[in-house]
Parts: structure tokens; C-alpha cells; sequence
């Protein structure tokens, strides 16, 4: 970029009016620009500068390369500052992938008040229950529910809560209530599962002595992919559903859903925030998992860490 070298200390010199002002401005020493503007010159052909003991003009030449020049200088660096603001700024687009449950009964609320106190920074929302690869599909961050996640991925823990096993009072007395896991085979449930799997529905739990875990194969009643309808199922006295205490804070508030074999019942649900690359993340994608996360600390309607 040889062709630039000399341009910004021309306009330096022009608009602080004299060389030592123009090296101050800039950070170097008055040879420096000189030299620079005399190269900058040198290649042209021209003479842009008329040299005084006292003053600093530009000639009829100069006058117009210095029109010319600084509207160019200075949508260069309006350029450099919106792609540094898009990296560290409020600005941009912020794509983002969250569960479908997750993503319209747990964040909206949250990700509309980021909406309206970024105003700049625009929102991409995928909600589904597919896993998206986020570097091929370009997303800044997925918001995760899981007990755990593999190793190898770059995340942060949004918030902790505990999983639960419920039904409702009616289909408690209707059916009875299990003392123990094993007696829920004799039990409808109603799983979490996707459309194309037809694998067989098994939930965790753990010995309340020993801490071993052990696997409970159940009869899925109902299956389905959203959380929020099997919530619903389970309320209508349709069956057993293992679900985070995301999903049912408010029946169980109610006396709706009530919880059954806690104790067995070993799993916490977190949601975490996954990101592309081990990298700086910007400062739009800080800002949104900043705010989700205290977001989710100061909410009532996710009250329960324990």
C-alpha cells in the first residue's frame, strides 16, 4: 500500500496548519512528514505543497488532491471503525440457535429486553430441535439444554437447575404412585423424543445409597418433540413426564404436576451457551450470553438452582 504512504500526513499538515503540529498529531517526528509528503510528491509528479518559513499552502494542484483525498481518508476510516465495532462494538448481527422450547417458553422475554437495550445489534433466531452445526450454518452462539456436554466443545453454563419426575394429582390416584423406579413399567409415560427415532425410552436415575445409576425402560404413551406439549399432557393426567424444572416451575407452583421418586432421580438440567470457535468472542456475542445469564440469576420465573 506504498501508494498511501505520505497521504495521511499531507492531510495532517493541511489541517493542523504547520509539519511539527502534523508529527504530533500523528505520533512521529517532523523529518518523518516531511519526508513523506516529498515522497508522496515525488511519485505523482506534482507539487502539492508551497513551502514557507512562516506558512503552509496548498497549491491549485494540491487544493484539489487534498478535495479529493480527504472524503476518501475518512470513509476509510468510518469503514475501519464500523468492522471494529462489529467485532468489539453494539452493533451487527448476532445469529443464534436455542432449542424450540427453550428458545419460545424461556429466553423470548430475555432476548427481547437485549433487543431493546442494543438497539443496533440485530437478532437471528433459529428455534428447532435439530442439532445445527454452527460454523458451517454461521452461527455466533447455540443456547444448549443438557446435563452435560462433550468435551470438546467451547461453552459457558447459562444456568443450573434440577430435573424432576411428575404427573398430576389425577392421574396419581387414578393409577397410584411409584415407590420405587422399577414399578414404572406398570406406568404410561410421556418422552421426549424426535419424529424418526424409535429407539427405546429409558430414563436415568441413581440408587439413593450407593449413587449408581441404572437405566428404567418406559412405555412411551406419548411421544414428541416439544416439552412444552408433553407439559401439557402431563397436567391433563396423560401420564409420567421426566422433564427440567425449566418447563414445569409454574404447574408445580400450582399443585398442577407433582413430583414423584425425587430422590432417585440423579440428573441436573443446564442451559449452556456454545460457541463456533475457541476464539475472542465479539463483544455482541459477550453482551447477549452476559445478559441471559443475569438475566436467568434475577428471574422469578426460573426460580429453583437446587
Amino acid at each position: 500500500m506504498e501508494q498511501w504512504n505520505g497521504v495521511l500526513e499531507l492531510l495532517a499538515a493541511v489541517d493542523q496548519g504547520t509539519l511539527s503540529k502534523a508529527a504530533k498529531h500523528l505520533g512521529v517526528s517532523p523529518s518523518h512528514v516531511t519526508k513523506r509528503i516529498q515522497g508522496l510528491e515525488e511519485r505523482l509528479g506534482i507539487k502539492l505543497l508551497a513551502r514557507s518559513t512562516r506558512s503552509l499552502n496548498l497549491t491549485e494542484i494540491g487544493e484539489q488532491y487534498y478535495a479529493t483525498m480527504k472524503p476518501l481518508v475518512n470513509s476509510l476510516e468510518d469503514q475501519n471503525r464500523y468492522f471494529t465495532e462489529l467485532q468489539n462494538g453494539e452493533r451487527g448481527i448476532l445469529k443464534i440457535s436455542a432449542p424450540l422450547g427453550v428458545g419460545e417458553d424461556l429466553l423470548m422475554e430475555s432476548i427481547t429486553e437485549f433487543s431493546n437495550r442494543y438497539p443496533n445489534i440485530q437478532l437471528t433466531l433459529d428455534f428447532s430441535t435439530r442439532t445445527i452445526n454452527l460454523i458451517e450454518e454461521k452461527f455466533d452462539l447455540a443456547l444448549r439444554l443438557s446435563s452435560r456436554l462433550d468435551g470438546g466443545m467451547v461453552a459457558k453454563k447459562v444456568l443450573e437447575t434440577q430435573y424432576h419426575l411428575l404427573a398430576s394429582p389425577e392421574y396419581f390416584s387414578k393409577m397410584g404412585r411409584p415407590q420405587d423406579p422399577s414399578e414404572l413399567s406398570e406406568h404410561l409415560g410421556l418422552a421426549f423424543s424426535q419424529p424418526d427415532s424409535n429407539k427405546p425410552i429409558q430414563w436415568q436415575f441413581a440408587s439413593p445409597e450407593s449413587g449408581e445409576r441404572f437405566n428404567v425402560g418406559i412405555t412411551a404413551k406419548i411421544r414428541s418433540n416439544s416439552v412444552k406439549s408433553l407439559v401439557r399432557g402431563a397436567i391433563k393426567g396423560a401420564g409420567i413426564i421426566y422433564a427440567s424444572r425449566f418447563f414445569v416451575e409454574d404447574a408445580l407452583r400450582d399443585g398442577l404436576l407433582e413430583p414423584v421418586l425425587q430422590e432417585w432421580v440423579p440428573d441436573r438440567a443446564s442451559i449452556w451457551a456454545v460457541f463456533p470457535e475457541r476464539k475472542q468472542l465479539p463483544r455482541k456475542t459477550r453482551l447477549f450470553v452476559d445478559h441471559v445469564t443475569d438475566w436467568f440469576a434475577d428471574s422469578t420465573r426460573v426460580c429453583s438452582r437446587t
